[in-house]
């Protein structure tokens, strides 16, 4: 039998970066990470050219974090020599009457004592002429907002952590995680591994791993679609800022950095799909819903040549906050959940895992990401469509 220190299962944004901080934390030899299809597949959540990192948030909590974030990406920035965050600026659109008010963000980030603006809608045209919003809208500004190289900080985090002596295997599923005296046994289609602690940052198959254990955490999986559309220097990174417009239908798209392609999206409008079976073709309806919102309030945009479309998952809990958390009755193991918006915090969160994991205190609070929390197995607990925070 096979045995390591830790396993981490899942090498997708939080699984890789856990891999890479264990390996700096114990030394690569006793780290093992296991992904059940290829390495920097396109079937889960983490495989995309940019994902948005910011500040603005509804809540402190995240507002709290969002230094430790970047101090995460930072830290592996100069590790590397590879960069990987792109400062752009940012701003949140609330129309009139919105679901999402601008209260939400402007009170957690003053909390926070974290420099905010609101403007009206007049001045938002007035600064970046490519929105047309009306005068009701309010837009919350926060320079520190940027976009985060998620086709780079996976490949960056496993490269280092190989650096390091860990091993990286794809192609390897996990079946089951199997408590034993003195730890764990993980067992695969090639066999069984023998560990002390595991992490799962398995996602949209998290259930699969945690219902052989007796738990199971509410998540709806959707299938998502994001578009890139050829544009000019006016939607450039230094021009144009990373935006998101938030009401009952949510949209946010990023600049272009590098080339001529300026991202898109809905947030939380596709379908809910099986992680297993869903398909990977381009929904032309979902298409037309984002092309119609572009063509009134960002028609410079959808005026472009389409240049891509991709699918991805979202795994949401009902009430769309991560879960980062010891099993109460297993302690050993480790569950790590995004909530289908933590790339910004995904080498955070695997440095936290991996505190977790040796038994140290987190840098930051994580009480409300505990898994114990009520709404994770309520059956009553669905997910909300109101509930949408942008990407």
């Amino acid at each position: 039998m096979e045995r390591v220190r830790h396993v981490v299962i899942g090498i997708g944004g939080i699984g890789s970066a856990a891999t890479y901080w264990l390996s700096q934390r114990v030394g690569g030899d006793q780290v093992l990470g296991l992904e059940r299809f290829e390495l920097d597949h396109v079937r889960g959540a983490s495989r995309d050219r940019g994902r948005i990192i910011r500040y603005f948030y509804h809540r402190p909590e995240y507002v709290r974090m969002a230094p430790n974030g970047f101090a995460a990406w930072a830290d592996v920035e100069r590790e590397s020599g590879v960069r990987l965050v792109h400062m752009t600026g940012g701003v949140t659109l609330h129309p009139a009457g919105t679901v999402v008010p601008a209260d939400d963000y402007l009170t957690a980030l003053a909390e926070c004592d974290v420099p905010v603006e609101a403007i009206d809608g007049a001045e938002v045209r007035r600064r970046w002429p490519q929105l047309h919003v009306p005068d009701d809208c309010v837009g919350v500004v926060q320079d520190d907002t940027g976009v985060v190289r998620a086709d780079l900080a996976n490949d960056t985090h496993v490269a280092l952590a190989r650096a390091r002596g860990a091993v990286v295997r794809d192609h390897t599923r996990v079946h089951e995680v199997v408590p034993v005296r003195g730890g764990y046994e993980v067992r695969t289609d090639d066999g069984t591994i023998a560990c002390e602690r595991v992490v799962i940052a398995a996602d949209a198959w998290t259930n699969d791993l945690l219902a052989p254990l007796g738990h199971r955490i509410n998540l709806t999986v959707t299938r998502e679609q994001v578009t890139y559309y050829e544009t000019g220097p006016e939607f450039a990174e230094g021009t144009f800022p990373v935006w998101a417009w938030l009401d009952a239908e949510s949209f946010y798209g990023m600049p272009s950095y590098g080339d001529v392609a300026a991202k898109a999206a809905m947030d939380s409008g596709g379908p809910r799909v099986d992680p297993d079976t869903r398909t990977f073709e381009h929904d032309e309806a979902y298409q037309a819903r984002l092309d119609e919102f572009l063509a009134r309030v960002v028609p410079g945009l959808v005026a472009g040549r389409r240049l891509s479309s991709k699918t991805c998952l979202y795994a949401m809990p009902p009430d769309r906050d991560f879960v980062i958390d010891r099993l109460p009755d297993h302690p050993g193991i480790v569950v790590c959940q995004g909530a289908a918006h933590a790339f910004k915090f995904a080498s955070l969160i695997g440095r936290i895992a991996a505190d977790l994991a040796l038994d140290r205190d987190p840098e930051v609070d994580v009480a409300l990401f505990t898994i114990r929390r009520p709404v994770l197995t309520d059956p009553d607990a669905t997910f909300e469509l109101l509930l949408r925070r942008g990407d």
